[in-house]
């Protein structure tokens, strides 16, 4: 009895790995393209900035509403995803009423691994990788 119910228990385990997986693919997304959300933002009169700053080889893509007068709001998501995570507190009146706000994807950065980086000069400061 023991053997057939781990055997059973291995299936239903595999089954909803792979309904899992699926339905991940199939209904998540992790980002959306800049057009699109130009079209979303202007759709609801929301002024935005999509800006893709390059220093030292390595390339930020961030995005920014609200006015530059008053203090800052970032949101930095994690992984996986994108800047659009935050996307809905970018269109919030009430949170541009009281802050700039800027959503950052990761940074491109010119290596693809920190072996491949011995010594590396990323925004301004230096590390070295060992």
């Amino acid at each position: 009895m023991g053997k057939k119910r781990r055997k059973n228990l291995k299936r239903i385990l595999l089954v909803f790995l792979v309904s899992w997986l699926i339905f991940a693919q199939s209904c998540m997304r992790f980002r959306i393209s800049d057009r699109k959300a130009k079209l979303e933002f202007r759709e609801k009169g929301i002024p935005v900035n999509f800006v893709t700053l390059e220093v030292n080889d390595a390339t930020l893509h961030y995005v920014k509403t609200g006015s530059d007068s008053l203090s800052s709001l970032f949101f930095v998501h994690g992984s996986p995803g994108s800047w659009d995570a935050f996307k809905q507190y970018m269109m919030d009146s009430a949170l541009r009423s009281h802050f700039r706000i800027i959503s950052t994807g990761f940074a491109s950065l010119p290596w693809r691994s920190p072996r491949d980086c011995q010594r590396c000069t990323v925004f301004g400061s230096t590390s070295k990788r060992e």
